[in-house]
């Protein structure tokens, strides 16, 4: 922790071109793209910088990084969430190299889609994926962080993290490009910024704090007093081309949604789903979003309750981006919920049973604790978080805490804050 709060002293730029790292962690490749689409901004970035790093690109290995002097990297930019141990070695190492690290995207901001595996416990997760799928076949249940022999080489795969974490959780993050994926103006904007030299406040998100609504094209059609007594879905429903979607029945989270990916969906026709994250001050983007959208049923009690059923899936809708940076807890499905494992049920994080699971319980994958593997060096998690002053808001279950056991194979616990 002593070295996370401290000031790392950072080595003065290089001569000649800024040197700049891309890389990508559990992430979908949409934050590369969003890169490209720069377009004619794209060739003018490559001839401004030497990239030293970006898989989606170029063939550099891992070593060649690691070869790079610490702090030799003027800017890191890394999307995507935490969710696999070479995602933390990634993280480790890139934060070591670079002057500045940035969290690209909304996985690597507020934990994105890949944020919402954390309703579900690590061993479900990898049970699906390598047990019960139709496309394996999976006799002996090999899983990753075992090794196997093929071809005279024991080979094994990256190891599952017991949650999804974001970047600002593992390492000491500078600032934030948000979106999914960010925009072009956003990114060219945050792109001048870094590469002049002048760095933005620590903890900056590189977007307006500025709500969308305030510059919806539909803006003009909104009353001033919203009220809903009817829920629509855009898949069902004839859609008024111009007037708020709020207004017309359909789950728009625009009000709690900060500026900066115009033009997007709104422009497109689409209702606001919150991929650039709240405002700032915003302790919890999912819960806000979500209060601030049941402020508006109307009707008695039983009228309230049905436009709330109407809701299928709230943490995917509004929580869809933000889930894991969230305050509320992990939950566990009840065993009645979930599909049978083959092989019977397993213990789960810290030895307790899935199969006692319920959906109210706090998941124990959510709370740290001793026998956790210790990342490659740097910082650990929570810290980023506890140096930009969110120590508190976070509870004690997402900061660690005792009970932790040594994960089985196939599954790492998240790693200890270093202190």
């Amino acid at each position: 922790m002593d070295a996370i709060e401290r000031p790392r002293p950072t080595p003065p730029r290089r001569p000649g071109k800024p040197r700049v790292a891309f890389y990508w962690n559990a992430s979908c490749g949409g934050c590369e793209e969003a890169v490209i689409d720069l377009g004619d901004g794209f060739a003018e970035l490559l001839e401004k910088v030497e990239v030293v790093l970006w898989p989606a690109a170029f063939d550099f290995k891992r070593s060649d990084v690691e070869a790079i002097p610490d702090g030799g990297v003027d800017v890191a930019f890394v999307n995507g969430a935490v969710r696999l141990t070479e995602d933390d070695e990634w993280a480790q190492l890139l934060r070591r190299k670079a002057r500045t690290l940035v969290a690209f995207g909304a996985c690597a901001h507020l934990g994105g889609v890949v944020g919402l595996g954390n309703l579900s416990g690590p061993e479900e997760i990898l049970d699906a994926a390598y047990r019960r799928a139709p496309s394996i076949s999976n006799p002996d249940a090999v899983l990753p962080g075992r090794p196997v022999q093929a071809a005279g080489h024991a080979l094994s795969l990256p190891v599952l993290l017991s949650r999804t974490l974001t970047l600002a959780e593992v390492v000491q993050v500078d600032c934030t490009i948000p979106g999914c994926p960010p925009s072009p103006a956003v990114i060219s904007a945050a792109l001048d910024a870094l590469l002049a030299g002048e760095p933005p406040p620590p903890g900056a998100v590189l977007a307006p704090n500025v709500s969308l609504c305030e510059s919806c094209p539909r803006r003009g059609s909104r009353p001033e007093r919203l009220e809903l007594r009817a829920l629509r879905r855009i898949a069902t429903s004839a859609i008024e081309p111009e007037a708020c979607f709020l207004a017309q029945g359909l789950v728009c989270l625009g009000p709690a949604t900060r500026q900066g990916c115009q033009p997007g969906c709104v422009e497109a026709g689409m209702p606001c789903r919150g991929c650039f994250g709240p405002l700032d001050g915003v302790r919890d983007a999912g819960a806000a979003m979500l209060s601030g959208f049941a402020s508006l049923f109307q009707g008695g009690e039983e009228e309230r309750r049905a436009l709330a059923a109407a809701v299928p899936d709230p943490v995917g809708t509004f929580w869809r981006y933000t889930y894991a940076a969230g305050l509320a807890p992990a939950r566990v499905r009840p065993v009645s919920e979930a599909e049978p494992r083959r092989g019977g049920g397993g213990a789960g994080v810290n030895g307790e049973r899935r199969a006692e699971g319920h959906a109210d319980e706090r998941a124990p994958e959510r709370a740290g604790g001793p026998g956790r593997h210790e990342p490659s060096g740097g910082e650990g998690v929570d810290g980023g978080r506890r140096a930009q002053g969110h120590a508190d808001e976070r509870g004690p279950e997402r900061a660690g805490g005792p009970g932790g056991r040594e994960p089985s194979g196939g599954e790492a616990s998240v790693p200890p804050a270093r202190r």
